[in-house]
Order: structure tokens, then C-alpha cells, then sequence
């Protein structure tokens, strides 16, 4: 022991709450979002919410089923953080224009939207067993910057 021990680098208790805080609120964004949808569609009708349920329930579903009978091993290769953010950005900003768009021109808008939400927030329910925290907070930083951008630029759908 003749050099200077090795100092670890101390985890910062507010950039970890912080970073906790945005992992939350993703998760939270979308949930919001496909809640909100189901609502809609059961003011509409009962037929058309419960179908709805059904749409946002069937990727959580999946997702539950392979998480527990799939294999347990992580993936061995970590996909870039910066890709992540700009991937799962570009997501959230095509998947709100997708939504507005099938809400505006299909009878089946709303249950397309409740699926696709639900698909977005089953895959990063997903992630979070199979990558590491440091990719699972890329991705989410990513989908508030998407909301976040979509809305500066569109505003707030109708």
C-alpha cells in the first residue's frame, strides 16, 4: 500500500432520487395516458371500453407470461445509452402522432391507441428485469422528452 487508496465515487442522493423520480414518471406518463383512453372508450359505450380494457390488459399480459416462463439470463450486449434516449424519444413522438391520427380517421382509434400505449409500457415493465438501471433511465428520459417535445411543438390533443 504505498499510493493514495482508490476513492470510489460517493452516489449522489439527489441525482438518484431524481433519476428514480423520472423512471416513475414515464412508467406514470403512460399509464396515465392509456387510463385516460379506457375512459373515454367506457363513456362511449361498454362494449367499446371493455374492449378497450381488453387491448390495454393483452400486452401486460404477454409480457407477465414471458417474463416468468421465459429464460432468465440477460442479455450479454448493452445497447448505448444515448441510442436508447433518441430511439425511445422518436417512439413516444410517432406513437402520439399515431394516436391522433387513428382517434381522427378509424372507428377502432381508440383501441389501437390503448394497445399501442400498452405495448410501449409492457415492453418498459419488461426492460426494467432485463437491462441494466442506467439503460432502463435512457429510455425514460427519452419518453418525457418525447411528451414533452410533442407537446411544445403540437400542444395538447383535444
Amino acid at each position: 500500500m504505498t499510493g493514495e487508496p482508490e476513492r470510489k465515487r460517493q452516489p449522489r442522493p439527489l441525482a438518484v432520487a431524481f433519476n428514480r423520480l423520472l423512471v416513475t414518471l414515464s412508467f406514470a406518463i403512460l399509464l396515465s395516458l392509456i387510463v385516460s383512453l379506457v375512459a373515454q372508450a367506457f363513456s362511449a359505450s361498454a362494449e367499446l371500453g371493455i374492449r378497450s380494457l381488453a387491448a390495454a390488459i393483452l400486452p401486460a399480459l404477454i409480457i407477465a407470461y414471458a417474463t416468468v416462463f421465459g429464460r432468465p439470463s440477460r442479455p450479454s450486449s448493452q445497447f448505448p445509452a444515448i441510442g436508447l434516449f433518441f430511439f425511445t424519444g422518436t417512439w413516444m413522438i410517432a406513437l402520439l402522432f399515431f394516436i391522433n391520427f387513428v382517434n381522427s380517421y378509424s372507428s377502432h382509434g381508440n383501441l389501437l391507441s390503448v394497445f399501442a400505449l400498452s405495448v410501449t409500457l409492457s415492453a418498459l415493465v419488461l426492460l426494467t428485469k432485463f437491462v441494466p438501471f442506467s439503460s432502463l433511465l435512457s429510455c425514460s428520459y427519452g419518453i418525457i422528452a418525447g411528451v414533452l417535445l410533442y407537446t411544445l411543438i403540437f400542444g395538447l390533443s383535444e
